[in-house]
Formats: C-alpha cells, structure tokens, sequence
C-alpha cells in the first residue's frame, strides 16, 4: 500500500459503530421483474453516515446526531480538531465555515451548462486551505506535503462524517452476486469513498462483487449528483453490457440525488428510507413532487424479497 492510501485509510480506521435511527416511512414493495444490475449509493444506503453524504462541510446532518462528534471530548470546530490531531498544533484562526467557503468557491468557478453540479476533488481543497500563510505560520512549515494533506483531510472527513456499515449491507450485496445480478455504484464520492465500499466485503475494489465497469464516482468527472453526467457514464457502461437502463434498479436514500435522477436515465428507483440520518425526501423540491419510487425499502433485505 502506497503512503497515500495508508494515510487515507484513517477514514475506515476512525470509523464510529452506529445503528440506524428509526424513520416513520412505510416500506412499499413489490416484485421487480427483468432486473438484471443493481446500482447502489454509498453515504446513507451502504454506509450508515453521520451527515448522511459525504463531504459533510456542504452537507449538514438532518438530524443531531451525537456520532457527527465521533473522537469524543468537547465540540471543537472539527477543522480545527483535524488539523491538531494530525499536526499537533492548534489553529484558531481558521472554522468548518472557511473551509465551506472554500469548497463553494470553488464550485461556483466551475459551475457552467455542461457542468450544473460540480465536484470537488477534496486533496486539491485541502491542500489549498492548509497552504494558507496564517495555517503555515502557525504551524511553523513553508508548506505541507501530500502525506499531511491526506492525513488531514481523512481525519476531518472521520470527525465530520463518521461512518458505519448499514446492517444487512454485506448479506445483501452477497445474496444479490449469488443470484448473478450484475453489481454497482453511483456516488457523490471522494478518494476515501473506495476504502469505505472495501471494508463492507474486507476484499479490494477490483477483486469484489462490484462490476468495475459499473462503478462511478463523482469525484473522477468533477461532477456529482444530481446532475445527469454520472448517470449517463452508467447507461452506456450498461449498454455495453447489453443491459437496458430500465432492467437496473437503482438504489439510495435521497429522493432527489437518487431517485428522481436515476428515474430520469431509465432506470427503476428503489427509495432506502431506513435511517433518519440520511434520509433525503426532498418534500419541497418541485422536482421530487410526483416522483414515486418503483420500491421503498426500510431494510436493505427487502431487497432479496422483490428482486427474484
């Protein structure tokens, strides 16, 4: 393992066991037929997580989750929690607000007609914010190297952001490779994403039941959900595949980033409604409206009930 990914990997290593927090939304479920690929989300569906998405800077928790203060002690700024735990040093000067500030800035200089919803590549952010001259004279360096970038912003995506595997996830991603369903992933995604999605089967990426080819993360388009471009790379990774957008179902847990965007590609939409965290109902966006899911699941399991 390269220093990058042992640096990254404090994501899994800091991760804070978690249940899921009870929802009063009633499962709708029903038998799916032709399905042949089923598509996940990450942050919210195949992780329980504390902000229920990830980057959790541009994307408070829904609920007061005491997790999101995963590491213990008082409620320091968690900008300022990473920085001292990696760094040794206390940095006053600077909040989660300016690295908000960061993030939106640099969204909005990328925000254009072929680009409605970009993303960020985290280590880019990071390495900008921490390279600022009063960080660097607080800290006593003339700049941080890629290492101490990393370890940063894994130890802030672990305080922000705390993670668990969703019960019932490595059962049901199993019991659906058994039945030869071909497997992937749509996600608002960043480097650390893969650690997470490894540590659910404990094998590698490339090694596991996920069809690689079926695999897409926001942060390798600089374009994340729900704009159409992810979307669009997995219908035609599909129509290679000589799969139809409308014999895969999609699963997530925000009506809004998943279902009404995989709804719009073709594909069948099945609605994770099991964790208060992270569930997303977009009740007062016009576009989720008169959207309805083809499934609702409170239970990943449910899963293996409607798809035969």
């Amino acid at each position: 393992m390269n220093h990058r990914n042992e640096t990254l990997s404090a994501v899994v290593q800091h991760q804070v066991p978690m249940d899921p927090l009870p929802t009063s939304v009633r499962p709708s479920l029903k038998p799916l037929r032709s399905i042949r690929a089923v598509i996940f989300d990450v942050y919210g569906t195949l992780l329980i997580s504390g902000s229920g998405e990830v980057g959790a800077a541009v994307d408070p928790p829904t609920v007061d989750d005491p997790a999101s203060d995963a590491g213990g002690g008082e409620r320091l700024d968690p900008v300022r929690r990473a920085i001292g735990a990696v760094c040794g040093v206390d940095v006053p000067v600077v909040s989660k607000q300016d690295l908000i500030e960061t993030i939106v800035h640099e969204n909005d200089a990328h925000r254009g007609a072929e680009r409605p919803n970009p993303e960020v590549e985290i280590l880019d952010i990071w390495d900008k914010f921490l390279n600022r001259q009063e960080i660097r004279s607080l800290c006593g360096v003339s700049h941080w190297d890629a290492r101490v970038v990393s370890e940063v912003a894994a130890r802030y995506e672990a305080i922000a952001n705390p993670t668990w595997p969703m019960p019932s996830a490595a059962k049901v991603i199993t019991g659906l490779r058994n039945r030869d369903f071909r497997l992937g992933i749509v996600s608002n995604a960043q480097v650390f994403t893969i650690d997470l999605v490894q540590a659910l089967s404990d094998i590698a990426l490339a090694d596991g039941p996920f069809d690689l080819d079926l695999c897409v993360f926001s942060n390798r388009f600089r374009q994340s959900k729900p704009g159409p471009r992810l979307f669009d790379v997995l219908v035609r990774a599909m129509e290679k595949a000589g799969i139809a957008p409308e014999q895969a179902v999609y699963v997530g847990n925000d009506m809004l980033n998943d279902v009404w965007a995989a709804g719009n590609a073709g594909l069948k939409t099945a609605w994770y409604a099991g964790d208060r965290r992270s569930l997303r109902d977009r009740a007062n966006d016009p576009r989720c409206r008169d959207k309805i899911p083809d499934l609702v699941v409170t239970e990943l399991t449910q899963l293996l009930d409607c798809l035969g």
